[in-house]
């Protein structure tokens, strides 16, 4: 009776109290010997109910467990923010950058020559007009109402020397234009990008210019290194040319300045 009683007490305490795993293996030994006196039927009863309890208890924790962990998991999937994707170039982006971000990504700069972004046909059209005929057709004037002419009117007329020289300057410009992505939207949008993307390409632009002065002045024959101590052709001729390169540098600045910021005051649905 004693026996039967401490069992009972064993079988009440065991699944509640005592740890998992090999703890609850020692009762189930001893409570599996006490009753040797039993029948089998009775032994095998009451181990059988100690152990199903206890594997249903591991069983039922274990589920759980894994339900708790996987919604944790999901609960921190949702929290965290989406991964940002990689920085387009301007060539994968089809050259559309602010001028906050052109210089913030990779660039390809012969994809800005050879495969432009250009929103606005009509604004070459009328770079060309203006940088290559409006603006040469302005200094010839001035030259002419202040009584002399330019080198490029001496051996020509007004109209063929305007539009020979004109010719020069606005391949120059729209070269610059081209580097700098001048013909994207945004460049005739907003006035600061414009400002902006006028001066880096006014500036391409005019190296080109001397550049191209240059290389006239070698092929004209007038190279010959300044003495100043002597007056000569060469000497007149390149300061001649000097002084109207910076003629044409500084109409050409102004002009074009002033013509890019009239666009934006112009432009249907401009960018924001």
């Amino acid at each position: 009776v004693l026996g039967l009683v401490w069992l009972t007490g064993v079988a009440a305490y065991v699944p509640t109290h005592l740890p998992r795993g090999r703890a609850l293996a020692v009762p189930l030994r001893h409570a599996s010997g006490h009753v040797s006196g039993s029948s089998s039927g009775s032994r095998y009863s009451f181990s059988s109910r100690l152990v199903c309890t206890a594997t249903d208890k591991d069983e039922t924790s274990a589920a759980d467990e894994a339900a708790d962990e996987a919604s944790d998991v999901s609960e921190r999937e949702q929290l965290q923010p989406p991964p940002s994707p990689p920085p387009k170039t301007v060539w994968e982006s089809g050259g559309r950058l602010g001028s906050d971000e052109e210089f913030e990504v990779d660039d390809d700069p012969l994809a800005r020559f050879f495969d432009p972004q250009i929103d606005d046909v009509g604004l070459v059209l009328a770079d060309a007009q203006i940088s290559g005929i409006i603006i040469p057709g302005l200094v010839a004037f001035s030259y002419l109402f202040a009584g002399s002419r330019p080198s490029w009117l001496e051996d020509t007329n007004l109209v063929l020397g305007t539009i020979s020289h004109g010719s020069s300057l606005g391949i120059c410009w729209l070269l610059g234009a081209l580097s700098t992505s001048s013909y994207e939207k945004i460049a005739f949008s907003k006035p600061g990008v414009a400002a902006e993307r006028v001066i880096k390409g006014g500036a391409f632009a005019a190296g080109l210019l001397i550049v191209a002065t240059q290389v006239r002045l070698v092929l004209s024959g007038f190279s010959a290194p300044i003495d100043p101590n002597v007056i000569d052709d060469n000497l007149v001729e390149q300061l001649r040319t000097g002084g109207e390169l910076v003629v044409d540098i500084a109409a050409e600045a102004i002009g074009l300045l002033a013509w890019r910021l009239f666009r934006c005051t112009i432009t249907t649905d401009p960018v924001e």
